[in-house]
């Protein structure tokens, strides 16, 4: 079922296991090969994070590259599909000492452990992985439904406490990407912990605002809670919410 597979990064090899399908061979291009994230520009400015917090780690793509470029960052990386968790915990193996790898959905609202619809092939399951964050309790996955199991919710406030360094001088980056959460965790994170992050990258999905449930508000609240902290060219261009899909790097002013 899984295929170890050799891709080169911008700062050289990095060896992944991954599924034999379309989503893994996706992610592996996009996000070691072409450098989506942008962090071979971040380590040519100087910038070198103490802790990297990996929000939708995947199979830990993103997690591989920080460490190629960054080999003595703390790595806290949070990922609720147990399949893609496994490979996870394999491609990062050999960082044990310096990883934390945690088999949960991370939210910025207080909610229970809720369902998540897996599936044995694909990267990131079905569309409703992420829904207990923005829908409504009765559009969340039927539990007796084939494909779902439990899934663990942790709280952005208790995620980044224990996360971040100890030094305010340390520096942080903050990535995530959870299909469409990414506006609850913003929106529920308090400012006292954003406040210590010195760089956010981010996979912006615009499309889910559209999924019922959400608030009519939640891009305004979102764009102002970033663009109040943070130089984020790809946010503040967008003064009304569309429904692209893109990366935006946030950079603490």
């Amino acid at each position: 079922m899984f295929k170890k597979t050799v891709v080169e990064s911008p700062n050289g090899e990095i060896s992944m296991y991954a599924r034999k399908c379309p989503g893994d061979r996706e992610v592996l291009r996009e996000v070691i090969m072409q450098d989506v994230y942008g962090l071979d520009a971040l380590d040519n400015k100087g910038f070198e994070p103490d802790v990297v917090i990996d929000i939708g780690a995947n199979i830990g793509t993103f997690s591989a590259v920080a460490l190629k470029f960054w080999e003595n960052a703390r790595i806290t990386a949070y990922e609720p599909h147990p399949i893609s968790y496994g490979l996870l915990c394999q491609n990062l193996l050999h960082h044990r000492s310096q990883t934390s790898l945690h088999l949960a959905a991370v939210s910025g609202r207080e909610l229970p452990n809720s369902n998540i619809q897996i599936s044995l092939e694909a990267a990131t399951d079905a569309p409703h992985c992420w829904d207990l964050n923005q829908r409504s309790e009765r559009q969340v996955p039927d539990p007796t439904a084939q494909g779902c199991c439990q899934c663990i919710v942790e709280n952005i406030n208790d995620v980044l406490p224990a996360s971040l360094p100890e030094s305010e001088e340390s520096k942080a980056l903050l990535k995530v990407d959870c299909e469409g959460s990414e506006f609850y965790i913003i929106e529920g994170v308090a400012e006292e912990h954003l406040k210590r992050i010195d760089v956010i990258k981010m996979e912006v999905h615009c499309s889910q605002l559209a999924i019922p449930g959400y608030l009519d508000t939640t891009w305004t609240t979102f764009r102002d809670k970033i663009l109040a902290h943070f130089d984020c060219p790809e946010i503040e261009s967008r003064t009304t919410v569309d429904k692209d899909q893109f990366i935006a790097t946030a950079i603490r002013r």
